[in-house]
């Protein structure tokens, strides 16, 4: 009966353990500079990577953001 207590007890925290490990994927994103982005993800903007973002822009009548920085000139965008 100790026995099966006691490993029952274990499997307890093992899965516990587990779950710990699992529930938190995003700890320590709170503290980036923009949260949901990461420095890749904000250095791909800066250059004009579509980051899949391109497709949505474009079925929705929208130029993508590398179109967008190829026509800088000729939109007249400022820094």
């Amino acid at each position: 009966m100790k026995r099966r207590i006691v490993g029952s007890l274990a499997a307890l925290l093992l899965a516990g353990t587990a779950a710990a490990d699992t529930a938190a994927p995003y700890a320590g994103q709170q503290t980036r500079a923009i949260k949901a982005l990461s420095p890749e993800d904000i250095a791909g903007l800066r250059a004009g990577d579509g980051m899949a973002m391109a497709k949505a822009a474009e079925l929705n009548r929208y130029p993508g953001p590398r179109h967008v920085l190829d026509l800088a000139g000729p939109l007249a965008l400022s820094a």
